[in-house]
């Protein structure tokens, strides 16, 4: 069975541009961008996951993991989101699985962290990082393994997950949380995504910028303006009134601001700028797709 590059995932980060990484069979060391620096392979290793968390890979079975080599333990790090596989080339119809997040420890600007729906282990990470304040675990993560040690973060997941009982078994606050993904791709928030009268809200700049708008902020008024292309919308804070160019939406949650954060209601923002949005209530999700 021939294995060749199977994925590309990449780490989003605030600044220092995107980590590109790379899956093969049996390959591991260390390469180089075009611009110099440096990035970790991801690394087949079934060995080393049946090693520390108990499990029955197979030789043949595609694995993969996230894997922090130091290198990076600088003040670029603030904000990373571990991907879904976006592509896979492989003479196979496999494509590869991305189980495993390790050694991602030792970040001293790291603030947050969102760890996708395909992830299932998570090992010796997001270890002494002072200033990590929140991490989005899944309900697929099935074991965590020496990792949120000496940080004072807060795990936002699913009630009834994993997560949550490692959580209270370890002394780390737990607190409910909702995953958010763009185009398949997940958003890491530094005020997580949560539920509100049965609404899910997120922050308001972060919202926007993804989903191509860009945004003014009148402090005088109290009001959001966002323009993408011909749409331009506007909320006030406290007002449960959306207006889209001419037409005004009535809002079941209004905008309202938070640990310093203006948190809006991402469904009505999203499909306002034209985006379709789904909700999965198992893994407490919400898709969106534009």
């Amino acid at each position: 069975m021939k294995k060749t590059i199977a994925a590309i995932i990449a780490a989003t980060m605030i600044a220092g541009g995107s980590l590109l990484a790379f899956a093969s069979g049996g390959d591991s060391g260390i390469k180089k961008n075009d611009d110099g620096s440096t990035y970790s392979m991801l690394c087949y290793l079934a060995e080393f996951l049946n090693d520390i968390f108990g499990t029955n890979y197979a030789e043949s079975d595609y694995i993969a993991y996230w894997e922090f080599d130091g290198i990076f333990a600088d003040d670029i790090y603030k904000e990373v989101n571990f991907e879904n596989v976006q592509n896979h080339e492989t003479e196979d119809t496999n494509p590869w699985k991305i189980v495993a997040i390790s050694l991602w420890s030792d970040l001293p600007e790291l603030r947050c962290a969102n760890i996708e729906n395909n992830i299932e282990y998570i090992n010796e990470s997001f270890n002494n990082c002072p200033k990590l304040l929140n991490v989005f675990v899944p309900k697929s993560v099935k074991k965590i393994v020496n990792s949120f040690q000496n940080s004072n973060c807060t795990i936002y997941g699913v009630p009834g997950s994993y997560a949550e009982s490692y959580a209270q078994q370890n002394g780390i606050p737990f607190a409910n949380g909702v995953e958010v993904t763009i185009n398949r791709v997940g958003v890491a928030f530094d005020q997580p995504a949560f539920i509100k009268d049965n609404r899910t809200v997120v922050p308001m700049r972060k919202i926007f910028e993804k989903l191509g708008a860009t945004i003014n902020w009148d402090e005088n008024t109290q009001t959001i303006t966002a323009t993408k292309g011909s749409t331009t919308i506007s909320l006030q804070i406290g007002s449960n009134i959306l207006k889209k160019n001419n037409t005004e939406i009535v809002l079941d949650v209004p905008a309202f601001i938070q640990n310093d954060r203006t948190l809006v209601p991402i469904r009505a923002i999203s499909e306002s700028l034209g985006a379709t949005v789904n909700w999965d209530e198992e893994n407490q999700t919400v898709s969106i797709t534009q």
